[in-house]
């Protein structure tokens, strides 16, 4: 995961949570220092990392192409749900258990 969040402490503890809905899943967290400008080159890079944060701004604007390219569409109303669930987890907004609580686990 890559992204411009700096509360590692906070990243930490839900990482842990998450893990142990999901103990399978390896997590880890990248905070480049230069985000909005290095996002594109690592999203094409051969280590491109499976999730990372984006903003609406970046969406139509010429110089971030290379970042929309790689996002997915999450219009399918399940996907929105796991897309709020993570964004409020990610964002502190929300705890994992919170999140499951609202969301459900998205487990089969």
């Amino acid at each position: 995961m890559i992204g411009s969040y700096s509360n590692f402490e906070a990243l930490e503890a839900e990482f842990d949570r998450f893990n142990e809905f999901y103990p399978e899943v390896e997590l880890s967290y990248v905070k480049p220092d230069d985000y909005n400008n290095l996002l594109g080159t690592v999203l094409a890079s051969s280590n491109a990392p499976n999730i990372f944060f984006s903003y609406q701004w970046m969406y139509g604007n010429e110089k971030y192409q290379q970042v929309c390219d790689h996002m997915e569409d999450l219009s399918d109303p399940l996907a929105g749900q796991v897309r709020n669930a993570a964004y409020l987890v990610g964002t502190g907004k929300m705890t994992v258990d919170e999140a499951v609580g609202k969301y459900g686990s998205f487990k089969d």
